[in-house]
């Protein structure tokens, strides 16, 4: 199996042409409701009874039930009928089809014909090439009628013979070994069945016939899936499913082969595009089809529940500035991962590993006799063995944070984190493990309310600088995606009740670490309580008189403001005065034993001297003057009253 990652970066709209991909943010359509639709090939009748919504999704009839395929249809269907602004919003599945048509035009073979499941109204044939793949005609298959036959009328402009059927995905039509070519562009994430979707794929092709795939999984939209479960949580004491599971990208090779595929193949690619805000995402999630069709989804999502969640995304994920109408300024990021996939129909002509034990030359021959290139110390000991940790040179290679905690407290310089074993198989691990690392197990750990933030997202606090002050943002967002891609509550479909409460127990908890240690106001709040001292409360800035006449004369300045450039200078200002004294909390965190407070709480701890707390609380009320004014600025409104609260 071959693996291969990528990113990329694009604001809305990029993708719509290639006429268009210097172009920035498309118009926006109305937000209201239209009576006037393109030609439907649905009976009025019939067209009448599938917009009309149903009272609640049906009870799953399997355990492979996890989406609601007729709400999925139904969606696809509406998203159709919107004509232009369905066509607006194709930049991912456009981008998608292109990449498999890359890999399609890799691949060389000449296809007669090229079966093309999942196809919406043609992606795939606006990039490939007659002449390097030999397509004479492209059978383009859907479960939505009306996306199918969007763009007939634009089947001229390509050099392909078009057919189109009217198929589902999990019951292929397909005579056995009667394919040349499948392929798939952003279509599988939908299917309930997935393994058995690749078998009847599998099962379609000729000998030696060739599938290539993608679908949408890893981290898409993780961050729409983890504001809206913070705002959820925050407002309604609970979460619900707003964000469909994905596809773990590491179980994608053995899905092809468990199919029957030989050569597995898979290809990673994130594409990121800017939004201006949160609900221009939801938007054209819906003008693409892809809203959320979850089986045991709630109907209903609260105004309040919504405005929360995109102050969160904004706030954990948005980008500085306001938003311009040329696409620049401000802006919130939307992560696609899409998962390509190429496998291969065995056929006795294909290449084949060598027989183990068929090898001519010997690594012994290469290296020398039993030595050990990467050890000072000469041979291995007897029976091959390598020398632990300290008695020779080791290297480990680690793509997890977890891992690389555990490599770095192994050394005789750091104490061991403590360890737990497993309730189930009684694995030894880490206090902070969230999943047992034996792979026969994997039942999920729980984790006590009262653990540490720093161990639960796997930072060593001894290491941190300036008393834990200095934490390294990107590896500590890195570090909460991972554990949330374990632990999150819509990856548990599969799982036991137990194992859902403590999932929903573990995300809260890891989620609350992440907000606290990613806002300076709430880390050092936070560090003050580790420390045995009481947080930082108004009265500690009774006795900074020039404190509050600053923080009373923006608060006016605000109240004054009747446009938005006024806005825009007081909170220019505002921000110079929070950057100020998120300075001056490093400094006070960093000590120096001579400071004010003396009592340094985290001096025996974190690197830094005895850090000066009463400065500590000082600042600490001063930022949060500061974030208050901040986030009155950014929810100002002409007309409205400001309210600024401390």
């Amino acid at each position: 199996m071959s693996l291969r990652t990528g990113t990329r970066s694009l604001r809305r709209g990029s993708l719509l042409s290639t006429a268009r991909a210097a172009a920035s943010l498309p118009p926006q359509p109305s937000r209201c409701a239209s009576t006037s639709s393109p030609a439907s090939p649905l009976e009025p009748e019939a067209r009448t009874q599938r917009t009309n919504p149903a009272p609640g999704p049906p009870k799953p009839n399997s355990p492979f039930t996890i989406f609601d395929r007729p709400a999925k249809v139904m969606q696809r269907d509406r998203a159709a009928r919107r004509g232009e602004a369905s066509r607006q919003t194709d930049y991912v599945r456009k981008a998608a089809a292109e990449n498999v048509a890359e890999r399609v035009l890799d691949i060389k073979r000449q296809f007669d014909t090229i079966v093309e499941i999942g196809s919406g109204p043609g992606y795939l044939r606006q990039f490939l090439d007659k002449e390097g793949t030999g397509v004479r005609k492209i059978i383009m298959c859907d479960t939505s009628r009306e996306m199918l036959y969007r763009d007939e009328h634009l089947d001229g402009e390509y050099p392909f013979e078009i057919e189109r059927r009217l198929i589902d995905e999990e019951e292929l039509p397909f005579e056995p070994n009667s394919l040349e070519c499948v392929v798939s562009s952003g279509a599988l994430h939908w299917t309930n069945d997935l393994p058995g979707a690749l078998v009847q794929i599998q099962r379609s092709l000729k000998p030696d016939g060739c599938f290539v795939g993608s679908m949408y999984g890893g981290d898409t939209l993780f961050e729409l899936r983890t504001s809206m479960q913070l705002a959820e949580q925050e407002r309604e004491g609970g979460i619900s499913p707003r964000v469909s599971p994905m596809t773990d990208t590491r179980d994608c090779a053995s899905l092809l082969s468990r199919a029957g595929f030989s050569i597995p193949t898979v290809d990673i690619d994130e594409i990121s595009v800017a939004y201006p805000s949160m609900y221009e995402l939801i938007h054209d999630l819906r003008d693409m089809g892809e809203s959320n069709a979850v089986i045991n989804r709630r109907p209903l999502l609260l105004r309040d529940t919504l405005l929360a969640a995109g102050a969160i995304y904004q706030a954990l994920h948005g980008e500085e500035g306001v938003p311009q109408p040329d696409g620049s300024g401000g802006s919130i990021p939307a992560t696609f991962g899409m998962i390509f996939l190429i496998g291969w129909k065995p056929d006795p002509s294909q290449a084949k590993p060598l027989e183990r034990g068929s090898a001519s030359h010997s690594m012994k021959d290469i290296l020398g006799e039993g030595e050990n290139p990467d050890s000072p110390e000469g041979p291995l000991p007897q029976g091959g063995v390598p020398p632990p940790p300290g008695g020779g040179k080791t290297r480990s290679f680690s793509t997890s944070a977890r891992s690389r905690q555990q490599a770095t407290t192994s050394s005789s310089n750091s104490s061991p984190l403590p360890e737990k074993a497993c309730s189930a198989c009684g694995t030894v691990q880490p206090f902070a493990s969230v999943v047992c690392p034996n792979t026969s197990c994997s039942q999920l750990q729980p984790l006590p309310s009262d653990l540490d933030f720093y161990t639960l997202l796997d930072l060593d606090f001894s290491s941190v600088p300036r008393n834990g002050w200095d934490v390294d943002v990107r590896s500590l967002k890195n570090t909460w995606r991972k554990k949330q891609a374990v632990s999150h509550p819509d990856r548990m479909s599969g799982r036991s009740d137990k194992e859902k409460v403590i999932a929903q127990s573990q995300s809260a908890l890891i989620n609350k670490a992440f907000e606290t240690l990613n806002d300076p106001l709430a880390r050092a709040n936070y560090l003050l309580e580790r420390s045995s001292h009481s947080p930082a409360t108004e009265s500690d800035s009774l006795e900074d008189p020039a404190l509050l006449m600053t923080v009373m004369e923006l608060r006016e300045s605000l109240e004054e403001a009747s446009t938005e450039e006024e806005v825009a200078s007081v909170a220019e200002e505002n921000a110079q005065h929070l950057e100020q004294s998120v300075q001056a909390l490093g400094e006070a965190f960093q000590g120096s034993g001579a400071g004010s407070g003396g009592g340094g709480g985290g001096g025996g701890e974190g690197q830094g001297g005895e850090w000066d707390v009463e400065a500590v609380r000082k600042e600490a009320v001063a930022l949060r003057y500061w974030s208050n004014i901040a986030k009155a600025c950014k929810e100002w409104e002409r007309g409205k009253r400001v309210e600024v609260q401390h």
